[in-house]
């Protein structure tokens, strides 16, 4: 029997923890926007 292969992605799904995210791409500022407007609708 063959020996196991070290595993590609030791971190898992979660990977190192770093997390990076685009503040100036349209997608999260439309996302932003969608978020202000739906917490309007929330109670204080």
């Amino acid at each position: 029997m063959p020996k196991r292969v070290k595993e590609i992605n030791e971190g898992g799904v979660n990977g190192t923890g770093k997390g990076v995210v685009n503040t100036n791409s349209k997608d999260f500022k439309g996302l932003r926007e969608a978020i202000l407007e739906h917490s309007k609708n929330q109670s204080p």
